[in-house]
């Protein structure tokens, strides 16, 4: 019965894994359109694929990683409900943009900023209650830094989708 339920455990970490390895192909292929624009023959183009893998990417990302560990759940629901808001931003941004939008754009923004602080402080602090091996230390924290630099890289590729960055 244990080498069952064994076998079951390394089967649901093997997908994790592979979910997470996908991801991070995604989010890679992301960045290769982003810092090679002319890649499909027009920019516009690969942004937009760029951007699409990109959020397929953080998503798959974010769904895999709350599959990790039952605590990280409400932080990773978290990190997925901040994705959204951003990526309402930015559609009002390019759809509708005067002042009274704009006004709403920064109260997001600002939520925005508020929910990123709530889930990296959070975290941090999950991260010290637990008892530290070198272990955890070591799977934990490349998880934390992965999540940052998803972050930053899916914004800087919608910011230059909208023409803000070049």
């Amino acid at each position: 019965m244990k080498e069952n339920a064994s076998i079951n455990g390394n089967k649901n970490n093997s997908d994790i894994v592979k979910g997470i390895s996908t991801a991070i192909a995604l989010l890679t292929g992301s960045f290769y359109l982003y810092i090679n624009p002319d890649f499909f023959g027009y920019q516009l183009v690969t942004n937009i694929i760029g951007a699409i893998i990109g959020v397929i990417g953080v998503l798959g990302f974010i769904i895999e990683a709350g599959k990790m560990n039952e605590n990280l759940k409400p932080y990773i629901r978290e990190l997925g409900a901040l994705f959204l808001i951003i990526v309402i931003i930015i559609v009002l941004n390019i759809i509708f943009s005067n002042v009274i939008i704009n006004a709403i754009i920064f109260i997001l923004f600002l939520t925005c900023v508020y929910a990123m602080s709530n889930f990296v402080i959070n975290v941090s602090i999950l991260i010290s209650n637990e008892k530290r091996t070198f272990k955890k230390v070591l799977i934990k924290s490349p998880i934390v830094i992965l999540n940052s630099l998803i972050f930053v890289l899916t914004v800087m590729q919608i910011l230059q989708i909208i023409n803000i960055l070049e």
